[in-house]
């Protein structure tokens, strides 16, 4: 695994957990029956993407992944909710309700301020069903507001830490890549478009990355 793509995927997720959030913070508390429903699309969204995010880093075929762990237990914390692993279980169960029994968000809730607050259930049960965590948070806003500020500080940390520290392609690594996508595809890429890269590439090698957009 390389730093390239494991910073390019932080990045993929940080910007969909962005643009839900984004579009759910544009509704108001005067919501159509159509509203709710868009709302309950954003706001799944974005929580899926938070727990996609940190199950990326946390996956065991991923580097690191211990350090990654251990940091939610231990930072993954809030008053009154001391228990970082508890507390990201609950995340997870909210995840897996919405994901995987249809759960709506936007079934309770009420008006604050002109917006709408979305609230969720005191319990989270895990995939099997015989263990229950408690949330940290009822009111699904400020659930997604305190677990961003929290989990924004510990990913930061683990790439300054540990990402940062692995390998980058070598511009023959990636240039191999590339031959043996193009040799393997056999519909997308138009054959003459084919010929024309693999003469670049004999003639003037891989086309280097800026430095801003590694």
């Amino acid at each position: 695994m390389y730093k390239y793509d494991v910073i390019n995927s932080v990045k993929y997720y940080k910007e969909a957990i962005a643009k839900s959030l984004f579009m759910a913070h544009g509704y108001t508390g005067q919501a159509s029956v159509n509203d709710l429903s868009d709302l309950r699309f954003f706001y799944s969204t974005c929580l899926a993407s938070i727990v996609s995010l940190t199950e990326y880093l946390g996956d065991v075929s991923h580097p690191y992944s211990l350090e990654f762990k251990a940091a939610i237990d231990n930072g993954f914390v809030f008053e009154g909710a001391p228990d970082g692993g508890q507390n990201y279980n609950y995340l997870r169960g909210i995840r897996n309700m919405v994901v995987h029994r249809g759960y709506d968000l936007s079934a309770k809730g009420h008006v604050v301020g002109g917006r709408l607050w979305f609230v969720l259930p005191d319990q989270a049960s895990s995939i099997s069903g015989k263990t229950f965590y408690t949330s940290y948070e009822r009111h699904l806003p400020l659930l997604i507001s305190k677990t961003l500020i929290k989990l924004d500080i510990i990913i930061q940390n683990h790439v300054d830490n540990y990402l940062s520290q692995l390998n980058d392609r070598t511009e023959e690594e990636v240039e191999a890549e590339i031959r043996l996508s193009l040799a393997n595809d056999n519909f997308l890429v138009p054959p003459e478009i084919k010929v024309m890269m693999l003469e670049y590439m004999d003639t003037h090698g891989v086309p280097s990355i800026p430095p801003g957009n590694q």
